[in-house]
């Protein structure tokens, strides 16, 4: 199994919305398939957190002011997310990797476009996502002379009324155990995720 890192986003929003922002992120570096550390920050990028994300995430509008400014926390878990050349998330193609460098352009307007187009290109070129291994397995759908990158597109964009991928449905048809950790928070996401990765790969 190699080195990765497993990380996840929580938003106020969906990707699509131009005033959404990441309210918090979690990781963790996972080295010959023991987690050896985690990581969480919790962004104040000075927004109001929507009443039914609290209700869905338990993040409060004083978690979130209590926040590190955006830069900052970006800035530390891009070094956290370096330690490693691959990493892992659960529906990270279509949704964290794009929130990601979106808010990455809001938050570093003064760089220029063509940084965060490679650093975009860098993450799809380096990811493995749960989703999209899950969803292909129920879909019989085998990667072959394609990126994951494309192999997750083909999959996802596949449209099947009635199959469900997110965490909480991957936990519980695999067989894991999620009683004891708190779904929709980063970090408990983050863990659930690499549970699933260990179950698809096994």
């Amino acid at each position: 199994m190699k080195n990765l890192i497993v990380w996840d986003l929580e938003t106020s929003g969906f990707v699509e919305d131009p005033e959404a922002r990441i309210l918090e992120i979690g990781a963790v570096h996972v080295k010959d398939g023991e987690i050896v550390d985690r990581r969480s920050w919790m962004i104040n990028n000075g927004i109001a957190v929507p009443p039914k994300i609290t209700e869905i995430t338990t993040i409060t509008q004083e978690m979130v002011d209590a926040g590190l400014k955006p830069q900052q926390a970006l800035r530390e878990f891009l070094i956290f997310l370096n330690k490693e050349e691959y990493h892992l998330t659960h529906n990270g193609i279509r949704f964290d990797i794009p929130f990601l460098v979106k808010q990455m352009k809001i938050s570093f307007d003064f760089l220029p476009k063509r940084m965060f187009e490679a650093m975009e290109q860098e993450l799809f070129d380096f990811a493995t996502d749960t989703a999209a291994i899950y969803k292909g397995k129920k879909l019989n759908m085998v990667q072959t002379d394609e990126t994951h990158k494309q192999y997750a597109d083909r999959v996802l964009n596949t449209k099947v009324f009635g199959l469900k991928y997110n965490v909480g449905v991957c936990c519980d048809d695999l067989g894991i155990d999620r009683s004891q950790t708190q779904q929709h928070r980063a970090l408990g996401d983050v863990e659930l995720t690499y549970e699933i990765y260990k179950k698809l790969i096994a």
